[in-house]
């Protein structure tokens, strides 16, 4: 898989035409499709197949990749909003052999950065308020500073050894993904990420 860029991004993620798929990357299962189907996808996918998964904006874990730590596989979580990391500590508190749990944003270039806590709902909280505003009719938010680690720094400190990568940050999905060489994670063999 070479590096992914801004407009296969877009031509393919962000379509409106589900048909659509210029790069072919719909056969290896990169692709538009409502939430709910995340699963069913993920599931079909690796059925009888035990990995190791990166979940970035894992908010409570409640997502597919609880169920693939039921079907025994490991994962690192990476979770900035210190109120969602609390709840995911608790949705994994079964798994806790199974997980690593990184309480940090996950940006291109890592560092000290601002985070946005939209307070009625952590699923929308997100590095950019202008994100949260335009999604969320008057939101309270919060302003904190939390620590981020580059996407290439999270794979390095994991070998690059994942077999799913899932991204979900309120706004900031493209930008994680095009800044790696993905030629460098040979094992990934599905990326699900947030497209709106």
């Amino acid at each position: 898989m070479s590096k992914f860029t801004r407009d296969h991004f877009q031509r393919v993620c962000l379509s409106n035409d589900p048909d659509i798929d210029p790069f072919d990357l719909v056969k290896c299962y990169v692709t538009h499709h409502a939430q709910q189907d995340d699963n069913k996808i993920v599931s079909e996918f690796f059925n009888g197949v035990t990995g190791k998964f990166l979940s970035i904006g894992a908010n409570n874990g409640l997502d597919q990749t609880h169920e693939l730590l039921v079907k025994g596989w490991t994962g690192v979580y990476c979770e900035p909003d210190p109120f969602a990391c609390a709840k995911l500590i608790e949705t994994t508190k079964n798994f806790k052999d199974q997980v690593t749990i990184l309480n940090c944003a996950i940006t291109p270039t890592g560092g000290v950065t601002e985070f946005f806590l939209a307070l009625d709902n952590s699923f929308v909280s997100s590095l950019s308020l202008d994100w949260i505003d335009n999604h969320v009719k008057n939101a309270t938010t919060q302003r904190i500073i939390t620590h981020s680690l580059a996407f290439s720094q999270v794979l390095a400190m994991f070998d690059y050894d994942f077999d799913y990568i899932q991204t979900d940050t309120e706004g900031y999905d493209i930008q994680i993904i095009e800044s790696l060489d993905w030629s460098l994670v040979p094992t990934c063999k599905m990326i699900c990420t947030e497209a709106g």
